[in-house]
């Protein structure tokens, strides 16, 4: 997000610890140590924008810092492949196509410390048209008794997003 902030933060709390095998019976027991007990979160969204927390934010806020933790991951421990499921589901179209042109980015990969280029594949699954758009390769998913799947054409892929959102909204569901 152009302007935005994110921030992790360790937290940790006061744990009274007994002398026992763990510590080799080392230090006074009931003496307390350190232990850390989770992460929190804090997130603004503009430049200069309120300071939000986890439990604050929308669905598609929350999507939008689980990828922006996953890909600041992959830039310093990058994986081989990522598999996303539907995860441009609860985005706006700004926010899906700022997905989908990181993902392009990304797989890029990264140059490693002997100066090789590491690439990295995304396999994601979609109803929207951004991430579709960006994909170099289309699998389809068919249903006719049982599930068939095979190579499509972006264009195929297209098609059925339309007509899943023309259905959606048929149905009188809002399209996402």
């Amino acid at each position: 997000v152009n302007g935005g902030s994110g921030e992790l933060i360790l937290k940790t709390q006061d744990v009274a610890r007994e002398a026992d095998e763990d510590f080799n019976g080392a230090g006074p027991s009931g003496a307390t140590m350190r232990s850390y007990s989770g992460v929190a979160v804090k997130v603004r969204f503009a430049a200069g924008g309120e300071v939000h927390v986890m439990r604050s934010l929308s669905g598609g806020q929350k999507s939008v810092v689980a990828l922006a933790i996953i890909f600041a991951i992959q830039k310093c421990d990058p994986a081989p492949f990522y598999l996303f499921d539907e995860v441009d589901a609860n985005l706006d179209p700004m926010y899906r196509g700022a997905v989908a042109k990181m993902i392009e980015k990304q797989k890029m990969g990264v140059v490693d410390e002997t100066g090789n280029q590491t690439t990295v594949q995304f396999i994601t699954s979609s109803f929207q048209p951004e991430l579709v758009e960006a994909a170099d390769k289309h699998w389809l998913v068919t249903h006719s008794g049982m599930s068939r799947m095979g190579v499509g054409t972006k264009e195929e892929q297209l098609d059925i997003v339309r007509k899943n959102q023309q259905s959606a909204t048929a149905d009188g569901q809002a399209s996402i």
